[in-house]
């Protein structure tokens, strides 16, 4: 009864709202029931989007410090009919936040250090001129809050200054260190110490480099220090969280290296060659052999070390030429540090699970050695069995001059030259 009437209630209500509607809305709804055409519902207006105006900006000047992991992109410059580097990262951004007209077309770009494929940067600097307000008494853009609201995850901007307009990234900068990750996996740690000390000093380092003499013709460098220990002094607490401590043989290293300048992949085969020491294939020695290019003008072939372990920790600056400063938004750096621990926590977990695999996998080898091996009561000699380096006679791996060569830097010259007029004649065969 009730239910009966609510319904003649609301009829009710519904009619003295129609009553009270114009005759002509009226007509036009009987028009469209009695056609069966549904009323089409009202499309939401979209919105148009003004173009920027310019009118009431300059341009200066900026040098950006920026940070990323270049494990997915194809290194650092723009190439061509290519987004997945990192400077075509940049550009998109920058021309999304209006901080440049055109990612095409960016007056004054330069670049600090040129990381290859799938190397990472801590402190990486690019200069370019910016949007600015064109009245000195407006506040000045956060350009690191603006750009980490429209860069990828994995690249973020750290901090800018303000420079001249004769800076260049590349050219002022006064040092650059780099690090290169490793396990210790069994490795002489000491010998690969001795074998870096002698990069120290200006030397020659054609053999240590992938050669190019069409770019580059002086292979002489200066290496400032060297080092090769733990990544830093929390190394031995990364772990300390886990029930399982880590064995020794995961403890991660790094070799650092500070110089002014670099060579093509000098970085990667100096580690290299630092591997083959630590792993009691070569000896120190071999780091002498290779530096003296009249005793040895032909560099051995080799295999280059990997490119993700290897980052770009730092670059130096005059602080007079730039002053680097960060964002004054207290959120921002929040933000960015939400988002690194965030990022830091997926493959962590991902790494937490492996290692529960691989720990039963051991258990399940040493339980194997126990029983071929009875008298054996050391419960990790079936791991260190499993995955330490074996010491390699220096016969089967091949001393150095017995390794296949490269040609000398006067052949590759001679080719070159030679490359570049069979060039010439085809373009032009009148000539």
């Amino acid at each position: 009864m009730t239910r009966r009437n609510n319904r003649r209630v609301s009829v009710e209500t519904e009619r003295a709202r129609l009553l009270q509607q114009p005759i002509e809305v009226l007509v036009e709804r009987i028009l469209r029931l009695e056609s069966s055409q549904p009323i089409a519902p009202a499309r939401p207006k979209k919105k148009s989007h003004r173009p920027f105006d310019w009118s009431s900006y300059t341009t200066r000047p900026v040098a950006l410090r920026l940070a990323y992991n270049g494990a997915k992109y194809r290194g650092l410059a723009i190439q061509p009919n290519v987004d997945d580097t990192i400077e075509g990262q940049l550009r998109i951004a920058l021309e999304k936040a209006h901080l440049v007209r055109s990612r095409n077309d960016i007056p004054r770009f330069s670049r600090c250090g040129r990381t290859d494929k799938g190397v990472s940067a801590l402190e990486n600097v690019v200069a370019l001129d910016l949007r600015a307000p064109s009245d000195d008494s407006c506040l000045p853009i956060d350009y690191q809050a603006v750009l980490n609201r429209v860069l990828p995850p994995d690249i973020y901007c750290t901090g800018y200054a303000f420079v001249d307009d004769d800076f260049h990234a590349r050219h002022h900068c006064l040092g650059r260190t780099y690090q290169y990750l490793f396990f210790a996996d069994g490795m002489d740690i000491e010998a690969m110490q001795v074998a870096a000390n002698k990069f120290v000093g200006t030397h020659d380092f054609r053999n240590f480099c992938r050669m190019s003499v069409v770019s580059c013709h002086n292979f002489v460098r200066t290496i400032d220090g060297v080092r090769v220990g733990p990544v830093d002094e929390h190394a031995d607490h990364i772990d300390a969280g886990r029930s399982n401590a880590a064995h020794p043989y995961d403890r991660m290293m790094a070799l650092t290296v500070n110089a002014r300048c670099f060579l093509y992949n000098q970085i990667r085969c100096m580690m290299a060659i630092l591997l083959l020491v630590g792993r009691r294939l070569e000896s120190p020695s071999i780091v002498d052999e290779l530096l003296d290019v009249e005793r040895y003008p032909r560099k051995p072939q080799y295999e280059l070390a990997p490119e993700h372990p290897l980052i770009l920790t730092r670059c130096v600056f005059d602080e007079k030429m730039a002053n680097f400063r960060s964002s004054s938004s207290l959120l921002t750096h929040r933000d960015l540090q939400f988002h690194l621990h965030a990022q830091w926590r997926i493959p962590r977990m991902q790494a937490a699970v492996r290692h529960v695999f691989w720990r039963h996998a051991m258990s399940i080898a040493n339980a194997y050695c126990r029983d071929e091996e009875d008298d054996d009561d050391d419960e990790n000699n079936g791991l260190h069995r499993v995955i330490q380096c074996e010491e390699v006679p220096r016969g089967r791996h091949g001393s150095r001059p017995r390794r296949h060569n490269q040609e000398r830097l006067d052949e590759r010259l001679r080719l070159a030259q030679s490359n570049h007029q069979r060039s010439l004649f085809y373009e032009n065969p009148l000539l």
